[in-house]
């Protein structure tokens, strides 16, 4: 059963193809002098089945509107079927038209004496027409009066159909359900799924029409074999633009060029975990034990790896008598798509696992699948463009008449564009956004006669336009397609409308100055479109990011070339400038009326709360990025020593938007107004935060140093880029440097946070997934070391980590080193000795040139320990010695 969007499409399509084929029909009538009456039968048929399924489009487009996503009461099948009939008839009438068109008067006459179906034929013609009307008929009346259903439903088939839609429902619902989330278990889904498939299986939903596809589904005779036959492999491949995606839309994960995350294969892996772990208590109860594994009471979590999951992936399949699984896009994978697909080879170990994979047919991929997969080759099929044509001129306003005004220029457009398309549904759509922005017909037959015949020359054609516009539009347009290019920012529309609108050459914005969203859609044309919330741009396909990056600077298009850091660098650019404008230089007050001004301000500016946060993730953005020169001018204007009102502003707008609450505002405000106007706050504190080096080298007390310090080791747990906060593992080598100029400029290491010290505010989590840990410098016996953190390492040290963490070995290490010029504490004695009971227990060696059981190397604390230790690994002797 089609959703209401597809079958408002898919019926808008139907609507121009049977005005097509009855305008034939009475051309041939009008023609061929003798026709008979049962010709103008079938005009007659023909012309009230278009009108059933004019009012049917009218239908379906208003439930779209009232937004009524519940399914019409009709098959499926009679879309199909009607279809069917329509191309069959379009297509013998065709080539009638031929030979009318051809000129030979000899054939002309032939063919005027004979309709293109025998009587047969046309008096089952004539049936399937009528049928066809009263089905649609009937589906219309009950979904106009929907008191009449229950009593249509004794209808055989469409009480049947209902009763398959019913049961697919409860099943959707009962598997969405079958597993309650309960705190823990939510908990344990939102850890494992990084990467949510569901919006872009919605987006291809949404895209898809319906009634296209059948060709695969239902006649292609591998696909049904996969189908029916548990174990089958299926690789699905085909050219940009052919619709693999949309074919997808059944599936279970979509790799994503647009989001990195998506690519890798831990992500894909957790992503199918989870999906079968929620429908079946089982299954559940598997990646609830991992979890539980990976995530120790007493010891220090650590990520998901990919053959611990391909394993319990299988475990968590072979619970099911059948599985489904599909994947999208291996192609974008990248740089990790051979560990992708030979990770998803390794689950159909089970039998009873059928698995698609849907990718371009690119080399690597191809040695990984061929041979072991079915292959299919997509590329979209005649009937499919042709329904895909009409509705999606149906759509555009320019072109929506040329059916009934000029039938026979709506039809060459269509012949055309099907033609030219070499099964390319996005190159279809392409040139029909071009042609509905031309004027006149006139230009359109020109086009017709010029269109590129690749992607990438349809989209140099959309960028050939840009550059015929003023300089200035360029910009907007080059900025908007970059921008939108970093995906993973999410830029909504209001807020890139006004990021592409600020002025490069003043420190100000004039509300003229304003670029409205239709203005970005008009010059970006066919290369972005709308995400399926309908809150942002996004590339429209692929093939544009690629095109894009493919750009040679030194070409005609070459100004419009993307490539990531220079994007992500000018949007930084713009963010620091934005956020000094005199606009904004307004020193916060501790007054409640505060909160409404700065919700008017964000509201008025929506580019400024953006920018604000995106300054704050400056960290995390790629390496040269920070070494530009104009990023620190820019940024050294902001982080002025003299704290200018636009640095207040900006940081009292992110510390409100992260800890604001309904319940407790007026609290929330109370912090981040302390916060923010406490003296001893300086921008020396957040450049720490931030982990800015080049912005930490200012000379200024030790005491400051000292709470600088503080506030950057404990705004390490504070920020996770999952919640819009920075992530600090991305920043290791940047958040060292920033220690080392602290530590050297004489920061004092023994101030406290609550009641906790420094080195264990520090620990967090550094022991995991890092090659070199930010804390290294930390770890000096210079440093204080208090109880909580010889804890905080006994605790951590624990469960074997020095064997499988090489983060917590280089820690271990750096505690061991030897400091002979130093008269080191007892608490820093201690700490080495909790460091070398632990490698002795884990029998891990360390870079040590002392004997590991020297007794000047054992506190009291751990002798017991040690003791034990060395009874059970046979090493007394070597104790005692």
């Amino acid at each position: 059963m089609a959703e209401a969007l597809g079958i408002a499409g898919s019926v808008a399509g139907l609507v121009q193809l049977s005005i097509a084929v009855y305008q034939s029909i009475t051309k041939f009538c009008r023609e061929a002098k003798d026709a008979s009456s049962s010709v103008s039968q079938v005009a007659t048929q023909m012309r009230n089945l278009a009108g059933v399924l004019q009012n049917l489009s009218l239908l379906s487009a208003s439930l779209e509107l009232e937004g009524d996503n519940s399914s019409t009461s009709f098959q499926a099948t009679y879309i199909d079927a009607c279809l069917t009939t329509l191309c069959k008839v379009e297509s013998r009438l065709q080539e009638a038209q031929d030979d009318f068109n051809s000129g030979k008067k000899s054939r002309i006459i032939v063919r005027s004496l004979k309709w293109p179906f025998s009587a047969d034929e046309t008096k089952s013609l004539l049936a399937e027409l009528g049928e066809h009307r009263n089905n649609l008929e009937l589906a219309l009346s009950a979904d106009t009066a929907r008191r009449l259903r229950e009593c249509l439903s004794d209808t055989n088939s469409l009480k049947n159909s209902i009763n398959t839609l019913q049961v697919k429902i409860n099943r959707k619902v009962e598997i969405d359900t079958r597993i309650q989330l309960t705190n823990k278990r939510r908990q344990i889904v939102n850890f494992f799924l990084k990467v949510n498939p569901e919006p872009n299986f919605k987006t291809s939903q949404g895209l898809r029409m319906a009634e296209t596809g059948k060709w695969l589904t239902e006649r292609d005779i591998a696909f049904r074999s996969w189908m029916d036959v548990p174990g089958s492999k299926l690789w699905l491949s085909g050219i940009p633009g052919a619709g693999k995606t949309i074919l997808a839309g059944i599936g279970y994960f979509f790799c994503d060029y647009k989001v990195p995350e998506s690519q890798k294969t831990v992500n894909v892996l957790s992503a199918l975990a989870i999906q079968r772990a929620k429908q079946a208590t089982s299954a559940f109860k598997l990646l609830e034990a991992y979890y539980e594994r990976l995530s120790p009471e007493h010891g220090l979590a650590r990520n998901p790896e990919a053959d611990e999951l391909v394993k319990l992936v299988g475990k968590i399949l072979s619970l099911y008598e059948q599985v489904f699984l599909v994947v999208d896009g291996l192609d974008e994978c990248g740089e990790h798509v051979v560990e992708v697909v030979q990770s998803l080879k390794s689950l159909t170990a089970q039998p009873q696992t059928s698995i698609a994979l849907f990718s371009r047919k690119e080399d690597e991929i191809h040695d990984e699948l061929a041979g072991e997969y079915e292959h299919i080759e997509i590329a979209a099929h005649t009937e499919d463009l042709e329904l895909y044509v009409l509705a999606e001129m149906e759509k555009r306003k320019s072109l929506k008449n040329l059916g009934l005004k000029h039938p026979e220029f709506h039809k060459h457009i269509r012949q055309t564009l099907i033609e030219g398309s070499n099964g390319m549904f996005r190159w279809v759509a392409c040139q029909l956004d071009h042609l509905s922005d031309l004027p006149n017909n006139t230009m359109r037959r020109k086009a017709l006669k010029e269109l590129p015949p690749t992607l990438f020359e349809t989209y140099d054609r959309i960028l050939d336009r840009v550059l015929q516009c003023p300089e200035s539009v360029q910009n907007v347009t080059r900025k908007a397609l970059h921008w939108v290019g970093l995906g993973y920012y999410h830029l909504d529309v209001p807020t890139l409308c006004e990021a592409i609108s600020v002025p490069d050459d003043v420190d100000q914005m004039h509300e003229d100055d304003q670029v409205e969203d239709h203005e970005i859609t008009r010059r970006c044309s066919s290369l972005i479109r709308l995400s399926h919330d309908g809150k942002r741009f996004e590339y429209a396909h692929f093939t544009v990011k690629e095109y894009l990056q493919s750009l040679v600077m030194e070409s005609k298009h070459g100004f419009f070339r993307f490539e990531q850091d220079k994007a992500v660098q000018s949007l930084l650019i713009t963010s620091l400038r934005f956020l000094t404008f005199p606009i904004f230089d307004q020193k916060p007050t501790p007054s409640p009326t505060e909160i409404k001004k700065m919700e008017r301000k964000n509201e008025s500016h929506p580019f400024y709360s953006f920018a604000g946060t995106y300054v704050f993730e400056i960290s995390t953005h790629p390496e040269g990025v920070l070494e530009n020169e104009k990023v620190m001018k820019y940024a050294r204007e902001l982080f002025h020593p003299r704290k200018s009102n636009t640095f207040l502003s900006w940081v009292l707008n992110f510390v409100w938007k992260f800890n604001k609450s309904e319940e407790k505002e007026h609290s929330a405000f109370t912090n981040a107004i302390g916060i923010v106007l406490d003296r001893q706050l300086s921008t020396l504190h957040i450049a720490a935060m931030l982990a800015l080096p080049s912005l930490c080298e200012i000379p200024v007390n030790s005491f400051l140093i000292g709470s600088v310090l503080l506030k950057e080791i404990t705004s390490m747990d504070d920020y996770d880029l999952d919640d819009n906060y920075r992530d600090v593992y991305d920043a290791g080598e940047q958040e060292e440097n920033v220690l080392t100029i602290l530590l050297n400029a004489g920061a004092d290491t023994s101030l406290q946070w609550h009641d906790t010290s420094i080195l264990r505010l520090a620990l967090g989590d550094s022991f995991h997934n890092q090659k070199r840990p930010w804390i290294l410098p930390l770890l000096s016996p210079t440093t204080v070391v208090e109880d909580d953190a010889l804890e905080r390492f006994k605790t951590m040290l624990g469960g074997g980590i020095l064997q499988t963490e090489c983060g917590a070995t280089e820690i271990a290490n750096t505690i061991l080193a030897k400091h002979s010029k130093l008269n080191l504490s007892r608490q820093w004695l201690r700490l080495q000795s909790i460091v070398r009971t632990c490698a002795m227990d884990q029998k891990v060696d360390m870079n040590e040139d002392s004997e590991m059981f020297a007794v000047s190397t054992i506190s009291d604390e751990v002798f017991p320990a040690v003791v034990r230790i060395a009874a059970e690994q046979n090493l007394v002797e070597e104790m005692m010695a």
